[in-house]
């Protein structure tokens, strides 16, 4: 039978000939001699739905011409290493239980293994293609091995899925790649491949881990919705064009640390988290970053709560060298500036002064760098001052009432008027502290106090009646002007970003 019919041979079993039966203990002699009637052809090699038993060899023969070998079923071990195929070589559909090994052979034209079942392991180590390869909707239930082999027209592995281990480690593929749609269960490895031409990883997923460290990517590469589910490591890896991570999702580390890019590479991410995202060693200020999330810091009482932006080299280093750390939050203030994205270089220039003072532990830099923190985020903000200011302003007279005031000399008001005013004060400090004379006690001290700290120069003292608390309203001065200062530094800063 052959494709539903008789294919004229003889039948050995009441139904197949010998060339399409799946009898295990046929003749191979009368198999192998059918085989070689068909390589003496000199239009083509028909060995399609044809079943080899364990152990039949194709290892070193030639194919001149086209060769079908269509829905073929080895029933054991394939031997085609060394073997060289002239022309067309078709194996869409094959079965292969066995191990199938191609190893070093030659495909001079199209190689079709679309739909090719592959139980065994598969490999295809030092193997050339000349034309194009098509593993469309191939299945490799265990090894996949492309190791060394050299695509020198279109690969397409869309749709394919590897069950087990792949790889293709220094794998040299010279036109298209295209893995669009590929499933990899197990784990691969494109260590050191070598992309010269477009590859597209549109819509793949990598359940374990996915090796492409030392990889080349000369054209355009496109990692479109890729779902990553374990380890992704890209470490020096080399980009000499375009190269787009759009929608791709990262739940396992990645690694882009000591990435090389040409003069013109441009690397882009777009709708990605980046949390799990390491860029170690990277000139981070080539990349761009397009609707991304970065991972936020903020520690208190030991927990770390939603804050300011940071990366996953500060948040979960793989070396404490904090000096490299500080050089990705500098790169991504150079890259968020040259971009007009002020707001987003904040986050990271205050990132940068937090490393600062994990490497330079001295207190003279420790205690102002603190402060200088806590009150205006390193000069970055302009509200915080302004809080502090309102908060010094309405707090030290209520600090002031708390130790109690001079009732003789309250009649004094604010703004230099003089006027006599009988008010009852409550020297009772938790009346004083809650405010429940606002129109009397609090006010009048407030007003005082704003007197005292303008050029007027009303004489708080008159009031107080301790050296403690002429001290406290004496800190104020240096405090209040330290304040605005920070403000005013501030402000000008955020205008004349905004002047660009």
């Amino acid at each position: 039978m052959y494709g539903g019919g008789p294919c004229g041979r003889p039948v050995i079993d009441g139904e197949k000939c010998i060339c399409h039966s799946e009898n295990p203990d046929k003749d191979v002699a009368l198999l192998r001699k059918e085989v070689d009637e068909q390589l003496a052809r000199d239009d083509r090699h028909d060995f399609i739905s044809f079943v080899f038993p364990d152990g039949f060899s194709f290892e070193g023969v030639e194919f001149p011409k086209n060769v079908y070998f269509l829905k073929a079923k080895f029933s054991g071990v394939a031997h085609f290493s060394y073997a060289r195929f002239s022309e067309k070589a078709d194996f869409r559909g094959a079965e292969f239980s066995g191990e199938a090994d191609f190893t070093d052979s030659k495909f001079s034209g199209m190689a079709n293994f679309g739909n090719a079942r592959f139980s065994g392991s598969a490999i295809l180590e030092n193997a050339k293609f000349s034309g194009e390869a098509n593993f469309v909707k191939a299945q490799f239930s265990s090894e996949a091995w492309f190791n060394d082999a050299q695509f020198s027209g279109e690969a397409n592995f869309s749709s394919a899925k590897f069950s087990g281990e792949a790889g293709f480690v220094d794998a040299k593929f010279s036109g298209e790649a295209s893995f669009h749609h590929a499933q990899f269960t197990w784990g691969e490895s494109f260590s050191g491949a070598q992309f010269f031409g477009e590859a597209i990883f549109f819509d793949i997923q990598f359940s374990v881990a996915a090796d492409f460290s030392y990889a080349k990517f000369s054209g355009e590469t496109l990692f479109k919705d890729a779902q990553f589910s374990g380890e992704a490591d890209f470490s020096y890896a080399q980009f000499s064009g375009e190269a787009n991570f759009i929608n791709a999702e990262f739940s396992g580390q990645a690694d882009f640390q000591d990435l090389t890019m040409a003069e013109k590479a441009l690397l882009t991410f777009d709708h990605v988290d980046l949390h799990n995202c390491h860029f170690f060693r990277t000139d981070i200020s080539r990349l761009e970053f397009s609707n991304v999330k970065w991972p936020r810091r903020r520690k208190l009482f030991g927990k770390n709560l939603l804050f300011r932006r940071a990366v996953a080299d500060e948040l979960d280093p793989v070396s404490e060298e904090w000096e490299e750390v500080g050089n990705i939050y500098r790169g991504l203030q150079v890259n968020y500036t040259n971009h007009n994205r002020y707001a987003d270089a904040s986050h990271f220039y205050v990132a940068e002064m937090d490393i600062n003072r994990k490497t330079n532990r001295e207190w003279r830099y420790l205690i102002p760098s603190w402060f200088y923190r806590k009150v205006s985020l390193y000069g970055q903000s302009y509200l915080r001052p302004f809080m502090w200011l309102m908060l010094v302003l309405l707090l030290f007279p209520a600090i002031i009432l708390w130790g109690g005031i001079n009732p003789s000399a309250a009649s004094d008001v604010a703004f230099g008027q003089q006027e006599s005013i009988s008010y009852t004060f409550s020297l009772n400090p938790a009346d004083c502290f809650l405010f429940q004379g606002l129109d009397g006690d609090y006010w009048t001290v407030f007003f005082k106090n704003i007197s005292f700290l303008t050029f007027s120069r009303e004489k708080l003292s008159a009031i107080l009646l301790s050296p403690f608390q002429e001290a406290l309203a004496g800190l104020q001065i240096p405090l209040i002007v330290t304040l605005i200062a920070f403000f005013l530094l501030a402000l000008r800063r955020q205008f004349k970003r905004k002047s660009f």
